[in-house]
Parts: C-alpha cells; sequence; structure tokens
C-alpha cells in the first residue's frame, strides 16, 4: 500500500483483524486512521501472541499492507523511531515484550502526499467563504497559525533537550566502562552483577537518547524533512491571511504535524528522564558502593599496618 492508497482508505470504526500470511494462527488487531492519528494506524498484538515469539516492526506492517519505506516513523513505549525510509535496523530488531502496566499499541506515522499549494485568486475571499466542514478561510488560516505557533514553541523546548540528551549521553559514555583493579578487588559477586545490570542499562538509554536526536536531525521534523514546507506555507500564507486552494487538507497537515513535534518532544523528555534515573543514577551508586569499599579496604590496611610496626 503506498501513501496515495493509504490515503484513498477509509479509517476504520472499530479494530480490525488482520492475519499472518507465514503463521495463519496469529493475528494482529489494526486501528486504520484513528482520530488521534489521521495519517497513520495503530497496531496491538493479543497478549498471547507475544508468547509466541520474536516480533519485529517489519513483520507488524506486512498484513497491514503498509510497505516500510512509506513509514516515517512510529512509536512504542513511549520512544519515537524513525524508519530512515524503511532502511532502519530497528525495523528488524526483535520487539521487547510490553512491561508490564505499559500499553501495549503501536503508533505507526505513514508519509502522506504533500498538498500541492497554489495562491488562490484574492478576490474570490472578499468576504469570508466557507470551506469543506463550515469553517471559513479566515478561521483555517488561523488554525495553520496556531499550529504553526505551538510547533515553534516544542521546537524551543526540543532545542533545549537535545543539549541536555547531548550532555547526558557523554555522561554515561563515560560511566559505561569496566571497573578498575581497585574496583574489582573490592566487588563481590552481587556488585559484579549489578555492574553488568548497569552498563546494560547506559548502553540502552544512550541508544533510545540517540534515536531522539536522529529524529530531531534528520527526520521529518527537521529542516531535512517537512520543516521547511510548513515553514514555507506560513510565511508565503497563513501569516498574511492569503487565502490558497487546499487550505484545509493543507491546516490537517499542519495539525499532524503539531502532533508529531509534540510526540518527539514527548520521547526526549521520557528518553531523558529514563537516562537520568534508570541509567545514571543507579550506575553512580554502584560505584559510590565500590569507592566506600576501597576506602574501608585502605583503612583497615593503613591500621594492619601501624600494628604490625
Amino acid at each position: 500500500m503506498n501513501p496515495a492508497e493509504f490515503a484513498a482508505r477509509p479509517a476504520s470504526q472499530t479494530w480490525e483483524q488482520v492475519a499472518f500470511a507465514d503463521a495463519p494462527q496469529s493475528f494482529l488487531w489494526v486501528w486504520f486512521k484513528p482520530q488521534g492519528v489521521p495519517q497513520g494506524l495503530v497496531l496491538r498484538l493479543p497478549d498471547e501472541a507475544w508468547q509466541a515469539g520474536q516480533w519485529t516492526m517489519r513483520r507488524l506492517l506486512q498484513p497491514t499492507g503498509i510497505d516500510p519505506q512509506f513509514v516515517s516513523m512510529w512509536q512504542l513505549f513511549g520512544a519515537t523511531y524513525d524508519s530512515m525510509q524503511g532502511t532502519s535496523p530497528l525495523l528488524d530488531q526483535p520487539i521487547p515484550v510490553p512491561p508490564p502496566g505499559t500499553d501495549p499499541s503501536i503508533f505507526v506515522y505513514v508519509n502522506v502526499p504533500q498538498v500541492n499549494v497554489t495562491q488562490a485568486n484574492p478576490m474570490q475571499y472578499a468576504a469570508p467563504a466557507p470551506t469543506e466542514g463550515g469553517a471559513t478561510a479566515t478561521e483555517t488560516l488561523e488554525r495553520i497559525d496556531a499550529d504553526w505557533n505551538s510547533i515553534l514553541e516544542s521546537e524551543t523546548e526540543i532545542k533545549s533537550l537535545r543539549k541536555q540528551i547531548i550532555d547526558t549521553s557523554r555522561r554515561l559514555k563515560t560511566l559505561n566502562r569496566d571497573l578498575s583493579t581497585d574496583e574489582r578487588g573490592v566487588a563481590d559477586s552481587t556488585d559484579t552483577r549489578d555492574w553488568l545490570e548497569a552498563r546494560r542499562a547506559l548502553r540502552d538509554a544512550n541508544l533510545r537518547m540517540s534515536v531522539c536526536l536522529k529524529e530531531v536531525d534528520m527526520g521529518d521534523v527537521s529542516s531535512a524533512g517537512q520543516r521547511s514546507y510548513f515553514e514555507n506555507i506560513h510565511q508565503q500564507f497563513a501569516l498574511p491571511r492569503i487565502p490558497f486552494d487546499n487550505m484545509q487538507q493543507a491546516q490537517v497537515s499542519f495539525s499532524y504535524h503539531r502532533k508529531m513535534v509534540g510526540s518527539l518532544q514527548t520521547s526526549m523528555n521520557n528518553a531523558l528522564l529514563n537516562a537520568r534515573n534508570n541509567a545514571e543514577r543507579p550506575a553512580q551508586k554502584i560505584l559510590s558502593r565500590l569507592a566506600a569499599k576501597m576506602r574501608e579496604a585502605q583503612t583497615k590496611k593503613n591500621v594492619l599496618g601501624v600494628v604490625l610496626d
């Protein structure tokens, strides 16, 4: 299914059950174009299917008919992943079983065709003309303007989050090291096991943050993506309130882009909090514990030296 075919497909009225061609006994729940994701779809595997084997995004997309090259990104467990036009290696990585209490829904965003924007004859709009859905041209332009201002606010926060993520990533990379000879000398089996787990958490947190950074720098929300298109529409038409063809469709695209930017902001926040709370702090705690053991061992050594003297 290409973007044009997807755009023509009617929205689901309820969850649709689709089967896997290579595993007819397994099925997937799909909701095309839900209200919150009008240019995408939501996937859900039944609980028992998670235990049946490893699943990848590429495999989950197969029964939906969506080619991965037309997917802009997907969201899972609060994280956002760039499809890289179907070339992302994450498409073929096993999806972990949802943690207890986590929403197992997978949100998939499809690259839809951009609208062709041509300036309309201003004389046609001497009075506010109604557009599809009852909104006037002025109201539609105001919505586009409001969406763009909201996008700019999110971008300001994203810029700050980007710097924080880069700084945190550097600290995590510094922490992710082998224990020193002295640290190994005082570490017991629990310390060693905890440190291995801490290093795994450091790697996972860094990967999650790097995905966010890639989306910021190269994804649809970046200048390399669709941002320039939206900026041009706003500057040429929405800001001076000049009506143009396909305004209603453009406003839907602006709204969708605003949600994508907001979703990226949320993903970056979550990735940053996860890195600090579930990776950096536990690792620092273990190293502090080992440092205390080394000080204790050194104190005992000094006391023993005094006694022997």
